[in-house]
């Protein structure tokens, strides 16, 4: 009787073994980067089109390969850094598993030219789905060009799955971004679609940090460094007070390899301690230099995991090495609460314009970003029995908002607010009396709520009262904030802000929305910190005007342990109550509590 189990075709294995070594496009940007660095390039240029589906292409100018090494690097489990299993053990290539190649080339179109030095011609090989179609010799520069062309031509569900070409080409911006910090001394190029976003020229790790992400950073950094027999640490960490509201920007390196471990950065995050602010990243690039004995890189076809020997000492080290850059550098305890790009701006002399402005009400309902998102069909809670002495309607409180400018609420002499004036409790909440006893409001959270809904429900209006700069700012960014500063230029605009190109990776704010009252310089830290809260941002089910309105109301409320004054406690409780949803922030938070008249009679019995 035959048998039913039979070896696979060599090309279904290749494709087979493909899905694990090539998820996306910067998955074969990063296999073909580290063979180029195996191979000693001290130059590496990278082209891309389409994020990759269409083209990419890696030049090096590494040792190259022979014409039988050429024909043999696309058979698989072909590879010139390991020969015995006991190799294994003390790996100190970037690859050794011989699959990345075969695996590119069966499901692209690829072409490999490749020459040695001493040779004064090169070899060509072209591969298509794991056939290889071309063998011959060519005229080449010494080193190595891979040109992979159509990626997954051949395996059109995966082709279906990728994402957006912004997302993708994100994606290669990191690996390509790890690579050059791994080998600052290799010169490194980045073409996408014919512009060029990163030229890294031979250096020091801290200027080929700021070359990466912005000159800025040349007054942000700390050096690291501490040294065992075990292991070596060192590398730079940014200052906390330049910690960023998204991830992105913290990265290990085991030998040189970029690693994921979730473990040890927390190790990093546990020495800065309470010096961060809530939900703040810091940047850190963390090089740990260990011998390959006491680690374990073959986990993963993608090699981003490493398993340690003793990974509970290696945790408590990076811990007490960042804490001794912290202290050196007398790192000093600040105080967060504080924004001083934001601080609210009401005057004494002008608080029914300004104030009114920044805290005017809508008729938007928007629910806890956990829950199910607000329907307009949904009915509405009713929130004008939560104090009897409120005596405007809805629809009243909306004709209020057309016949009067600056959007300020109008309540009765006899609201039960007026009992006694609101009293600010450590600068972050305010207390005030209603009928059925006591209100405990969180000034930030409230704020955040009334900011929300007047952005998105008046973004017509705004967006027509731009305030135009003065002395317009420049914006400087990196390869990856200038990708996602372009994502959100048609929904800034929008919202009133009026931001042009000037030149590579800058940017000119020549406007912003009047609501804001906001300066000049405070523009671009706004830009920034929006730029910063989108990084994460990929897909959602919130329309992204929803997102902007909640991003810029988060940036741009009152925060906690911020003195207010009088009309401005006041006018946050008439115009927090006016909202069609004021339990909670956009972020999900409570905007206040109440304690009852019957509570707390039993509090004192």
């Amino acid at each position: 009787m035959e048998g039913v189990i039979k070896m696979l075709p060599d090309k279904v294995a290749n494709q087979i073994a493909a899905g694990e070594v090539v998820e996306r496009p910067s998955s074969v940007v990063k296999e073909l980067l580290e063979n180029a660095i195996d191979a000693g390039a001290t130059k590496i240029e990278v082209v891309i089109k389409d994020a990759g589906k269409t083209l990419i292409q890696i030049k090096d100018n590494g040792s190259g390969m022979s014409e039988m090494d050429a024909r043999m690097c696309v058979e698989r489990h072909a590879t010139s850094k390991i020969k015995t299993g006991d190799d294994l053990s003390h790996i100190y290539t970037l690859g050794f598993r011989g699959e990345a190649l075969p695996s590119i080339a069966s499901i692209s179109q690829t072409k490999i030219e490749t020459r040695l030095h001493e040779e004064e011609l090169g070899y060509v090989v072209k591969v298509e789905g794991s056939k290889i179609t071309q063998q011959d010799y060519c005229q080449a520069t010494p080193g190595t060009t891979i040109t992979v062309q159509q990626l997954f031509y051949n395996t059109p569900a995966r082709r279906k799955f990728l994402k957006s070409d912004t997302v993708e080409f994100k994606h290669i911006l990191d690996e390509f971004q790890h690579m050059a910090l791994a080998n600052p001394e290799v010169y490194f190029s980045l073409h996408h679609n014919d512009r060029l976003y990163h030229q890294l020229y031979p250096g020091p790790l801290k200027q080929r940090i700021v070359q990466i992400f912005g000159n800025h950073y040349e007054n942000k950094l700390i050096h690291l460094q501490e040294q065992t027999e075990y292991l070596h640490v060192n590398g730079f960490i940014g200052k906390p007070e330049n910690a960023k509201k998204s991830r992105g920007e913290q990265f290990v390196f085991v030998n040189n390899r970029f690693i994921k471990s979730h473990y040890l950065n927390h190790a990093v995050y546990q020495a800065y301690g309470s010096i961060l602010a809530e939900k703040t990243y810091p940047f850190f690039c963390v090089f740990l230099q260990i011998d390959p004995d006491k680690i374990d890189v073959n986990v993963h076809p993608a090699k981003h995991e490493i398993k340690f020997e003793d990974e509970k000492f290696i945790f408590n080290l990076i811990r007490a090495a960042v804490k001794h850059a912290l202290v050196q550098h007398s790192v000093p305890v600040i105080d967060f609460d504080q924004n001083p790009g934001f601080q609210f701006k009401a005057q004494s002399n002008s608080i029914d314009t300004k104030f009114s402005k920044g805290l005017g009400q809508t008729s938007v309902k928007q629910s806890r970003p956990t829950e199910e998102r607000y329907s307009p069909h949904k009915k509405e809670q009713d929130w004008s029995g939560f104090y009897n002495d409120v005596k405007q309607t809805s629809q009243e409180v909306e004709q209020n908002l057309a016949d009067d400018k600056t959007g300020e609420i109008e309540f009765k002499e006899e609201s039960t607010f007026t009992h006694f004036e609101p009293i600010q409790i450590k600068k972050s909440y305010i207390l005030s009396s209603i009928k059925s006893g006591i209100l405990l409001v969180d000034q930030q959270n409230a704020h955040e709520r009334i900011l929300f809904e007047k952005l998105l429900h008046e973004r017509d209006k705004i967006s027509k009262n731009t305030q135009t700069a003065l002395f317009p700012e420049v914006i400087k960014l990196n390869a990856v904030e200038t990708e996602i500063l372009e994502n959100l230029l048609p929904t800034l605009k929008a919202f009133g802000f009026v931001i042009e190109p000037f030149g590579v990776r800058t940017f000119i704010i020549q406007g912003s929305p009047e609501i804001l009252l906001i300066n000049n310089s405070e523009q671009v830290s706004i830009i920034r910190q929006l730029i910063d809260e989108f990084a994460d941002y990929t897909t959602s089910k919130m329309d992204i005007n929803e997102i902007m309105a909640q991003k810029l109301a988060k940036n741009l409320c009152v925060k906690r342990n911020q003195l207010l004054k009088q009309p401005e406690m006041q006018q946050i409780i008439n115009q927090l109550f006016a909202s069609l949803d004021p339990t909670v922030s956009p972020s999900g938070k409570k905007c206040f509590v109440t304690l009852k008249s019957e509570d707390l009679e039993k509090l004192f019995a």
